[in-house]
């Protein structure tokens, strides 16, 4: 087998690993994945866009599922919350991008220690 065939299937595990965490806990699809597809070896931005479109696949899989249940009036603040910051990302993405593959692992392991600092209650 080929150097790049062994990649992508392995690239295909961890996607599946990530949706199983996913439909198990609700979150965490993005904090499995990324990280370890650039393990993997697989670039910046073709790590995000395997991510981001194995994420929304099965995130719009979910909802379809479950759209008679979605309370829709309260999730409109989020979504029109999520529209600059998407923006922000794509620039951010573009900045880390060209940048050593040390320093974006260095990038996401501080966002992840963020992440989780931002889970701990305050009270």
């Amino acid at each position: 087998m080929t150097t790049q065939l062994i990649i992508w299937s392995y690239a295909g595990l961890i996607v599946f690993f990530a949706s199983l965490v996913q439909s198990m806990v609700g979150f965490g699809f993005s904090l499995i994945a990324m990280p370890l597809l650039l393990v993997l070896g697989l670039e910046l931005p073709t790590a995000v866009a395997v991510t981001v479109t194995s994420s929304f696949v099965q995130r719009s899989t979910f909802a379809w599922s479950m759209r008679e249940h979605i309370p829709w009036k309260k999730l409109w603040p989020p979504i029109l919350a999520s529209i600059p910051t998407l923006f922000l990302g794509i620039y951010v993405l573009g900045i880390i991008a060209g940048q050593s593959r040390e320093l974006i692992r260095q990038c996401f392991g501080g966002l992840l220690v963020l992440l989780v600092l931002l889970q701990i209650p305050l009270f």
